[in-house]
């Protein structure tokens, strides 16, 4: 007969192996897709076998596959990372436990929405399983990096600089680079919310106000036309909030299509500088205004800015 403390030890060793098998298969997002695609097939034939006798030979290995399979998941769809920083810190607690602790400090989980990232960073140094929480900062990232060129497209050069630190974390690579990699997402991190409060520093009240501002935006505007800008953007919006513009009108009506984009260039032409812009300009800042706003939902409210 097992005591608990041997089965626990065997448990923790699985679960340390499991973690080791998700952190290699998280080297590159291709291996860890290929790993992904393979196991959805093995367990689509699994199914289509049951309950034939032979498979009860291959049920230890079945399990292992999804296991992993099942961890890697974890690691995709949390919330945050703090479930996954708590298993990992429980399998190093006991792998380098010399003597079983009668009392055992819990350890500290971390909400990604309050937590200093130059903390948790340091927390991160500390883990054997860099890749699991490289990957899984990724995907993180690129959920709020999604949301936020949905609000605002000329976001675009964010997008193409997380796409750089992608590419080089699926190269092969070694320790140092891995930091690095980890390094620049958590700058990039920084640099999203830097970006997310932008809006308050150009005096506008929102991320809204923000986007039209920066696609009428164009290179050598004077501080006068910024400001006159600003003031274009706002009362702009303000005009497209009326319900004649609603979601669901915009969608389904051609003429509502026509009568916003005809709103658009009728208050462009009426209110930005003169000296900045030619006719030619308006056209094409008045078009991306209306492909923003019908595809983010703007008109008679802000559903992609919720």
């Amino acid at each position: 007969m097992h005591s608990s403390s041997e089965n626990d030890t065997k448990g923790f060793d699985k679960q340390k192996q499991i973690l080791v098998a998700v952190n290699l298969l998280c080297e590159s997002d291709e291996r860890r897709k290929t790993y992904q695609v393979i196991v959805e097939d093995v367990q689509a034939r699994h199914r289509g076998l049951f309950p034939h006798p032979g498979l009860f030979d291959f049920d230890a290995v079945e399990s292992a596959v999804t296991a992993i399979y099942n961890k890697m998941q974890d690691a995709r769809v949390s919330p945050d990372v703090s479930s996954l920083l708590q298993d990992l810190y429980d399998v190093v607690d006991v792998a380098v436990a010399t003597d079983a602790p009668s009392v055992r400090e819990p350890t500290a989980r971390y909400d990604l929405s309050n937590i200093d990232f130059s903390r948790l960073r340091a927390e991160f140094e500390k883990s054997p399983f860099k890749n699991v929480v490289a990957m899984n900062l990724m995907e993180k990232i690129e959920e709020r990096l999604a949301a936020m060129v949905a609000r605002n497209p000329t976001r675009v050069d964010l997008y193409e600089r997380y796409q750089e630190i992608v590419q080089e974390y699926n190269k092969d690579k070694d320790a140092a680079e891995i930091q690095k990699v980890m390094d620049d997402l958590f700058a990039f991190n920084d640099d999203c919310s830097e970006e997310e409060k932008r809006y308050l520093r150009e005096g506008l009240d929102s991320e809204t106000e923000l986007a039209v501002f920066d696609l009428l935006q164009k290179d050598s505007l004077t501080k006068g036309d910024r400001e006159a800008i600003k003031k274009v953007a706002k009362d702009l919006l303000g005009k497209l909030a009326d319900q004649r513009f609603a979601l669901e009108r915009l969608r389904s009506m051609a003429t509502v299509q026509a009568q916003m984009k005809a709103e658009i260039i009728k208050h462009l032409y009426a209110h930005l500088p003169a000296s900045a812009y030619d006719p030619d300009e308006i056209n094409i800042k008045a078009g991306a205004v209306f492909a923003h706003i019908y595809s983010a939902g703007l008109g008679g409210g802000t559903p992609v800015y919720h």
